[in-house]
């Protein structure tokens, strides 16, 4: 199946940590076709930039890097459901592959990431 022009099963508010220096043209077009099929996104490019976002308001899922993702993990609201994680892995650390049972590899295109946010809001319930 498809989903590069598919609308969202679920439409996920996402929280997308991604420094500047992996920002490029891909990553451009992976965030327009996230916003396409009905995500709604926030990108930051700094730590307190998504410090900030986690305190203001819930997302469903974060995407970032495992390194990241493990820094972001404390800042968490208990008080409300935990967003989902999809970690963006580099193909040559197999340890990420089995920490985080959902991700996508830094090569992929949108269709990867919009099947891998499906399956973990589905995962969710949500």
């Amino acid at each position: 199946m498809r989903y590069h022009s598919a609308t969202a099963r679920r439409p996920a508010d996402i929280l997308v940590y991604r420094p500047d220096a992996a920002v490029g043209d891909s990553t451009t077009q992976i965030y327009a076709g996230l916003q396409h099929a009905g995500h709604r996104l926030t990108v930051v490019a700094q730590e307190p930039a998504a410090i900030d976002a986690l305190n203001s308001r819930h997302f469903d899922l974060i995407i970032a890097s495992p390194s990241d993702i493990d820094a972001l993990k404390a800042h968490l609201n208990s008080s409300t459901p935990a967003p989902a994680l999809l970690a963006v892995i580099d193909d040559a650390d197999k340890s990420d592959q089995a920490r985080f049972p959902q991700y996508v590899r830094q090569g992929d295109g949108v269709d990867k990431y919009l099947k891998s946010i499906d399956q973990s809001m589905r995962q969710r319930g949500s």
